[in-house]
């Protein structure tokens, strides 16, 4: 059964037809579930008794279709697919082509419904908007990206189709401007029909063919200014330069053009840029109250700043709105970098390392939140001393060295007896402009309105966000009623003596202007979103907050939420320090906390198994973008759930582990452990057991040891099989690490029976495969082989290829070992095949290590090369340290053999350090391995023999794969050789004992030897 809204209404697989029951369905397959109450209301307010009329259409529908509709005494929901549902997560999911092709038309067109509601009326024709505008903007990027390809016709007919798009709302000017170029580019005849709407509405598309298309090449020249009339705002400040946008695409960094104009603050730019340009400037702070800006001047800061040469190696920009406390600055800078640090140093020496002496700018916006952690960044600059820091808080560090910089409002006419021409020069004016045509589409400014836009600009006192949410206001009244509604709260801007919490008032008085603009039921719904922190997606607003499509929409136009790239929605700090007020003094406030909590402890265990599935990457970031609302879950459950607070934490350990938030986890799993009465129950026995699975990750090897022989006795306890056999194979990788090799096999067998007992077919093959791993450490090839290829086997039919490609790996190496090259490579070229199609970019780097080391067997050097600065790419774009490292250090050894010893060395030395700030000991062993050999063959025998010692040290005489393929040019024998027995054994030993700061002195003389 399938419900059919597009274009069309029809319940497919169902003679269901009447028009309220249809439409009932339709509204639950896209709000969720919902009260009877209030479906009674909103469908049957005419009636005497909307209940009984409800009950009587939800008989109907199980009578004629059951299973379709899923209620309780209170709520309803319903259960068949309808393409509005579908077309919605596409949308969300930015998943433009079929975004495109779901669309059959507008929702519910030419629907009826006898003496509906205005409610429900209004509900279908907001949907209807909403749904098409986001199949518009699909339709938008689309074209675009058909257009930078060159085909401008099949793009301006799909950008003809958007223009007209059946449900949509006439386009926005900046919509007008892009369907134009695209249109004009393909030759379009829609085109001179865009047009003349356009010069109906008040502002000119005036540009050729040929700059039409100029605008997507790559290298195409600034677009020229749109001209307009006499009241058109002025843009040759805003637009973002060609030479920015191509310093975005080449430079390192995470900053992007914002897509409305940025206005004004020239001088302002130019005097941030000048200050960050001063050798000893490292710290710049914008100070200004709130609503002043700041955001949108940093951003374009660093914007501006992305052709200079003096940040070379990037410009990131951290946001620290979402923060609750300090700790959190130095992992929210790593995350903005795309770094991940070392877990066991010191979080700002672990930060400092990564970011060495490279010539950086970071930029933190809203530090007022975490002031009180201020001494930070006096601390990373220390450390980095070619950093710089520009940061905007509505309070001063007091920092040695720091550069206050006073952010004021916009300048605002001093005499509202202005000409037009003269008010144009105003750059608030211009702000205004610019957003009331965002609500307005025909708004022009005329001298009869002026006065009014003047007094606004000056009862904000110029603050752009105050100006902001009044222009959003002309969508819902005149001019002079705005002016009205500010001044009744306004009237203390004029007091001589105001202190800064009165400033405050004057942009908290605008908010209560748009607050009473709002019907009752969004204050409700704005205030209970306050619930929030960081962000919210549509789903969590609707459960939590009750949040439909139609409200959201509204609250966007009224510029009180916004729409994010990735489709969550957000708001104004300022804002949201307003509505949390209202929010604690709300008699439900309790209510929604508690709906908040069980969404995301729900939202959590929704989560977990996905991150051993296909959508693996998916789900991280869906879970990173809820990272602080899982912390105030979390922390509400710990407070007023502890069952839900273990269901949740336990849920999330692998979130914590593959994103490195080690700490953090192992934090929550303390207090909420500590906190259980009940301690044998099994929502605690998977806590328990998640602690120390996270404690194992952290080599924090006798706590979780304590902790698994704790589950497993509760484990046997409450009779849970899977938990007691994955507390087994954490205890065979413990005994495994200590060196018992014969009770980690005995207790990876016990593991394994258990599992084929419960037929659990992924448990059986992480079994065999952890065998086979102990098979090559007991070198018994022939049996790793043949536990890996049963393994193999089982993913195939679980189709899981993810697995399927470890599996291809694991086995392609056992052939490596044991020097059947031809066939580890028909291994690894299926999975590379595979990891290709998944979008595995970690499998990916890895098989071109592995296949790059083949092409050295074969002598295939260069095609070796190839492979391994691939490999480097790629793990370097994803943050891959490990393999980042593996592969420059198989090139390092490549250019040994090939007798490039200097650029061998460089390489060599790069990976070392790297490896020391990661702690990867294997690596770090490699490393000195390599470089042992480089004195040998600078015959600088003794010091090859001491790094051979510490290499010894650290993993034994495990070395690097790749010289697996050149046993005659890494050979410890010629050491010996030269040294003899006593003195090889005496220069060994020294190595084993000498600390990490004098092997990397002995390092720099191996420089300073391959210099001379």
């Amino acid at each position: 059964m399938y419900l059919q809204t597009l274009g069309r209404i029809e319940f497919i697989g169902a003679t269901l037809s009447r028009p309220k029951v249809l439409s009932m369905l339709a509204y639950l397959s896209l709000e969720g579930s919902k009260d009877r109450g209030h479906l009674g209301d909103l469908f049957f307010m005419g009636v005497s008794d909307p209940r009984s009329s409800l009950r009587i259409s939800l008989k109907h529908i199980r009578d004629i279709a059951d299973g379709v509709i899923n209620n309780d005494r209170d709520f309803v929901a319903v259960e068949v697919p309808s393409d509005a549902a579908e077309l919605l997560t596409s949308i969300e999911a930015q998943d433009y082509e079929r975004t495109i092709a779901l669309y059959k038309g507008a929702f519910l067109e030419g629907f009826r419904i006898k003496g509906a509601s205005v409610e429900l009326e209004e509900w279908i024709f907001e949907t209807r908007e909403y749904l098409a505008l986001g199949v518009r903007r699909a339709m938008l990027e689309l074209s675009t990206q058909l257009a930078q390809e060159g085909s401008f016709v099949e793009a301006a007919n799909l950008a003809a189709k958007a223009f007209k798009l059946a449900g949509a709302p006439e386009p926005e000017p900046e919509q007008f401007r892009q369907l134009y170029a695209l249109m004009l580019a393909g030759d379009s005849i829609e085109a001179l029909e865009l047009k003349k709407l356009a010069n109906e509405y008040g502002f000119e598309l005036d540009i050729t063919r040929e700059e039409a298309k100029a605008q997507f090449y790559k290298e195409a020249p600034a677009t020229p200014k749109p001209t307009g009339t006499e009241t058109e705002a002025v843009t040759s400040e805003t637009a973002i330069p060609e030479q920015i946008q191509t310093a975005v695409a080449q430079k390192p960094t995470n900053m992007r053009p914002r897509n409305n104009l940025f206005i004004g603050r020239s001088k302002e730019l130019q005097e941030i840029t000048s200050l960050l340009g001063e050798p000893d400037h490292r710290l710049v702070t914008l100070h200004g109250q709130g609503g002043i800006g700041k955001t949108r001047l940093v951003t374009h800061t660093g914007l501006e700043l992305l052709e200079r040469p003096e940040f070379a190696d990037g410009i990131y920009f951290v946001a620290l709105e979402s923060l609750s406390d300090g700790s959190q600055i130095i992992p929210a800078i790593a995350n903005s970098l795309g770094v991940i640090l070392a877990t066991d140093v010191d979080p700002i020496d672990a930060l400092a390392a990564q970011i060495g002496s490279k010539n950086m700018l970071i930029i933190m916006d809203n530090f007022e939140h975490v002031i009180d952690s201020a001494i930070i960044c006096s601390d990373i600059l220390k450390r980095c001393r070619s950093l710089k820091l520009l940061v905007s808080s509505r309070e001063g560090m007091n920092l040695a060295g720091e550069i206050i910089y006073e952010v004021k409002g916009f300048s605002a006419p001093s005499s509202e007896q202005l000409s037009l021409e003269l008010a144009l020069e105003y750059d608030i004016i211009q702000l205004f402009i610019d957003r009331a045509r965002h609500a307005s589409l025909s708004y022009k400014l005329t001298e009869e309105q002026l006065p009014y836009v003047i007094k606004i600009c000056q009862l904000v006192e110029g603050l752009p966000l105050a100006v902001e949410l009044a222009a959003a206001g002309l969508r819902y009244m005149p001019m002079f009623e705005i002016v009205e509604a500010i001044e009744e709260d306004l009237d203390m801007l004029y007091m001589p003596a105001r202190d800064k919490a009165e400033r405050h008032h004057s942009l908290r008085a605008t908010f209560e202007y748009s607050w009473k603009l709002l019907a009752p039921k969004e204050q409700q719904v704005l205030v209970h979103l306050a619930v929030f922190r960081g962000g919210f997606s549509r789903t969590a607003a609707n459960a939590v907050a009750g949040a439909s499509l139609p409200i959201l929409r509204s609250l966007v136009d009224k510029a009180l939420i916004r729409v994010l790239p990735d489709s969550r929605f957000s708001r104004h700090m300022l804002l949201y320090q307003f509505t949390v007020e209202k929010f604690l003094q709300d008699p439900e406030r309790a209510t929604i906390q508690e709906k908040h909590a069980n969404y995301f402890m729900q939202y959590s265990e929704e989560a977990e198994p996905q991150l051993i599935a296909e959508k693996q990457v998916e789900w991280l970031s869906k879970l990173e973008a809820e990272h602080e609302n899982m912390r105030i879950a979390l922390q509400w459950n710990l407070e007023n759930d502890i069952d839900a607070a273990l269901r949740q934490s336990a849920a999330l350990r692998r979130f914590w582990e593959i994103r490195g938030y080690f700490v953090e986890g192992q934090d929550w799993y303390t207090k909420i452990l500590n906190s259980v009465f009940a301690k044998d129950t099994e929502a605690y026995l998977k806590t328990l057991y998640a602690a120390s699975a996270l404690l194992r990750v952290q080599q924090e090897v006798d706590t979780a040891k304590d902790y698994l022989q704790e589950c497993k006795k509760l484990a046997n306890k409450l009779d849970q099989p899977q938990l007691l056999a994955d507390t087994i194979n954490q205890l065979a990788g413990i005994s495994w690490g200590e060196g018992d090799f014969v009770t980690a096999h005995d207790l990876l067998e016990q593991s394994l029976e258990i599992k084929r007992n419960l037929n659990d077919k992924r448990g059986i093959a992480i079994a065999l495969n952890n065998l086979g791993l102990l098979a090559i450490s007991q070198k018994n090839p022939v049996l790793a082989k043949t536990l890996y290829t049963e393994s193999l086997g089982i993913y195939k039919k679980l189709e899981d290829k993810k697995q399927v490609i470890g599996s291809l790996r694991a086995i392609g190496n056992v052939y490596d070992k044991t020097y059947d090259f031809v066939i580890a490579k028909e291994y690894f070229d299926e999975a590379l095949i595979l990891a290709i199609e998944l979008e595995d970019k970690f499998q990916e780097s890895q098989l071109y290590n592995d296949i790059g080391c083949v092409f050295c067997f074969e002598n295939r050097f260069e095609e070796a090369k190839e492979l391994f600065q691939k490999g480097k790419i790629i793990a370097k774009n994803n943050s891959l340290d490990l393999i980042l490292i593996r592969n420059n250090l198989s090139l390092a050894a490549l250019e040994y053999v090939e007798g490039e010893i200097s650029n061998s060395f460089y390489s060599y030395k790069e990976s070392l350090l790297h490896a020391i700030t990661k702690n990867y000991k294997t690596l770090i062993a490699n490393a000195f391995e390599g470089i042992a050999h480089i004195n040998l063959k600078q015959n600088n025998v003794e010091d090859a023999a001491v790094l051979l010692g510490a290499s010894h040290k650290l993993v034994g005489g495990e070395v690097l794969r790749i010289q697996h393929y050149f046993p005659s040019y890494y050979q410890e024998s010629a050491i010996l050789e030269n040294l003899g027995e006593q003195g090889f054994q005496t220069c060994f030993t020294k190595g084993k004992k000498l600390a990490m700061p004098e092997l990397l002195l002995l390092v720099e003389k191996s420089f300073l030897a391959i210099k001379t």
